[in-house]
């Protein structure tokens, strides 16, 4: 055998395949010697090391991908459920007085569909909620002690003294919170106020007064962490409709007046009711409707253009559906003499009967308004307060339990706003005709005189 055909031979029994080009061939033992990636006699298969590699970064990219879709999907979708809930949330802090995280859960289940809360549920807890809650206050409500600068007071009244301010170069009304009602108030109080003024700041209408924010001046000595409370509202050039009305008496003793003569006309007294009634509408319209609970002349504003607004929430309250279609709202009351003189001081006259019980518990509906508003028509026809021959609060309740109503005795009053005003002072809450109705009427004795 030549040296040639040795070569030949040696060269086809070496390393089968010439090792798939993935390794080198071993001529002295006839194998492939393959790479860490490769395996077998002609490295044709896969090592097990490789094969281990490849499943580990396999695992941990899908790990990071799945991670990353998780967290994209997550956030969108709890996007997708604070976008839903926004409004229900707006809601909640309407609905009740002292909003707990039960309370959240529990309505959210009776006012939509139970599948679709708890999918909610899944992505918003009760601590998000309540952190957009809090974002919501803060951000909506509150103003800065530095930003307002009081002037000159301008009124009183039960709850705090009436100052002219300025807020950011504007002229507003502050409202100081007498000292004595900060007393005994927890810091859990102090958030209920302020959502009571976020609940305000969110109304917006021609005949409301437009709340501003709320000023609270911190006091680190204080238990409850703050000394004083402002309350923010745009500043209404002529005072209350009350003011008004007492500047007409003034001037028929003294016609000569440094504060300019009003025509107090049947005209004047339309419109201002109408005004006052389009605000009290928005408010029963509102979603959920808001029962003002101490509509009167001096919680009627009124502009330099004559533009009337209804004002002071601070006895508001938020009704449910069901009390705004007729079925009772629970108001509870402290039988206390005290708890009386602090919420009926000034208002006792105006309180509609099925306010004045004397149980720890008063049903009534929105109705409760427009029996107020009846008395406010009594007071801009006859120019005085509801009772006015009655000195005691607690005579005029008497009053008012055994039927007893003010009588127009000014000559000149139509027949049909004498109508209205028995309407709205009638002592069945159904009889009270709607604040729309109210509207028409009203809107309907106006063309009346422009016809003449």
């Amino acid at each position: 055998m030549t040296p040639s055909q040795s070569y030949q031979r040696d060269e086809r029994s070496c390393c089968p395949d010439s090792c798939n080009k993935r390794g080198a061939c071993n001529w002295s033992t006839g194998h492939c010697s393959c790479g860490w990636f490769y395996d077998g006699d002609s490295c044709a298969e896969i090592s097990d090391i490789a094969v281990t590699l490849i499943a580990c970064l396999t695992g941990f990219f899908l790990i990071i991908l799945i991670t990353i879709v998780y967290w994209k999907f997550n956030r969108r979708t709890r996007k997708l459920a604070v976008s839903d809930t926004l409004e229900e949330l707006r809601r909640e802090l309407l609905i009740a007085d002292e909003i707990s995280e039960d309370d959240i859960e529990s309505h959210s289940v009776n006012h939509r569909d139970k599948g679709a809360s708890q999918k909610h549920s899944k992505y918003l807890s009760k601590g998000f909620i309540a952190d957009i809650q809090q974002q919501l206050f803060l951000k909506d409500v509150s103003v800065s002690p530095g930003e307002v600068s009081m002037e000159r007071q301008i009124g009183d009244g039960a709850f705090g003294d009436v100052y002219v301010g300025k807020y950011r170069e504007t002229t507003v009304a502050v409202k100081v919170i007498r000292p004595n009602m900060l007393l005994g108030m927890s810091q859990e109080e102090v958030d209920c106020f302020k959502k009571e003024a976020y609940i305000m700041s969110r109304l917006r209408h021609p005949n409301i007064a437009l709340f501003m924010g709320i000023v609270s001046v911190s006091d680190p000595l204080s238990d409850a962490g703050f000394e004083s409370l402002y309350i923010l509202s745009e500043y209404m050039e002529k005072g209350s409709l009350l003011d008004i009305i007492e500047q007409v008496n003034s001037q028929e003793t003294s016609p000569f007046t440094n504060d300019g003569y009003i025509d107090w006309s049947f005209e004047r007294i339309l419109m201002c009711a109408l005004q006052a009634a389009l605000g009290m509408s928005y408010l029963h319209s509102h979603n959920p409707p808001i029962c003002h609970r101490d509509l009167k002349s001096s919680n009627l504003l009124v502009d330099s253009r004559w533009v009337v607004k209804v004002a002071d929430f601070g006895v508001s309250r938020v009704m449910t559906e069901t009390s705004a279609e007729g079925s009772s709202q629970t108001l509870e009351q402290n039988a206390d003499e005290s708890f009386l003189k602090t919420t009926l001081v000034g208002t006792v006259a105006w309180a509609a009967p099925e306010m004045l019980v004397s149980q720890a518990k008063a049903n009534y509906t929105l109705k409760v308004d427009q029996y107020s508003f009846g008395m406010v028509l009594y007071e801009l026809w006859e120019r005085k307060r509801p009772f006015s021959e009655l000195t005691s609060r607690f005579a005029i309740m008497d009053a008012v339990r055994a039927g007893e109503r003010p009588v127009i005795a000014r000559e000149g009053c139509s027949k049909n706003y004498m109508h209205l005003m028995d309407l709205c002072l009638q002592e069945d809450p159904i009889v009270r005709p709607n604040f729309s109705e109210i509207v028409r009427v009203l809107k309907e004795e106006l063309s009346a005189l422009d016809t003449f």
